[in-house]
């Protein structure tokens, strides 16, 4: 064999292995590709049908929320209309109290009540700023005095005015 012969047979042997190589190559790009496009419309799929479902469960889940956002406001709407009733007759009984006038003998214990109020608070004032310059033994009978006096406030408006004749509780 010459080395002309030898290099045609290698070359022939090369190309036929590589025609193969190609046919091969080319033979298990395209199956890779169809392989892998179906295992892709196969994940797509099972995604999709996944998707629907939790699309589904958070529309269950978004309507009980609403569900009960609606049943709290109702709820709320009933209490706040039912205290506005409540607020609503209190204000007609005061209004209905207030339109009457008090009878006189209320009025004379309002005024006895008021000028006893006044009194004690002048009294008070004053022995408070003079307290100094008032001997120790005075100052601590007028504030024995003041803590009778103070005692007695809440009593004073039960009574009418003791100097117009009648002194009855009410």
């Amino acid at each position: 064999m010459t080395p002309k012969e030898i290099s045609e047979v290698a070359l022939t042997v090369i190309a036929s292995l590589g025609g193969g190589g190609a046919i091969v190559f080319g033979l298990s790009g395209f199956l890779g590709k169809l392989w892998a496009d179906r295992a892709l419309k196969k994940q797509k799929q099972e995604y999709a049908q996944l998707n629907i479902s939790f699309s589904h469960q958070l529309e269950l889940a978004s309507k009980q929320v609403q569900a009960e956002i609606d049943r709290l406001g109702h709820l709320h709407k009933l209490r706040t209309e039912n205290e506005l009733k409540t607020v609503r007759t209190l204000e007609d009984r005061s209004t209905a109290e207030n339109r009457f006038s008090l009878p006189s003998h209320h009025q004379s214990c309002l005024k006895w009540s008021n000028q006893f109020f006044e009194r004690w608070r002048e009294a008070f004032e004053l022995w408070n700023e003079e307290a100094l310059s008032i001997p120790q033994s005075i100052s601590l009978m007028a504030a024995k005095l003041m803590v009778i006096a103070n005692q007695e406030l809440d009593l004073v408006f039960k009574f009418r005015d003791p100097f117009d004749g009648t002194s009855s509780e009410l």
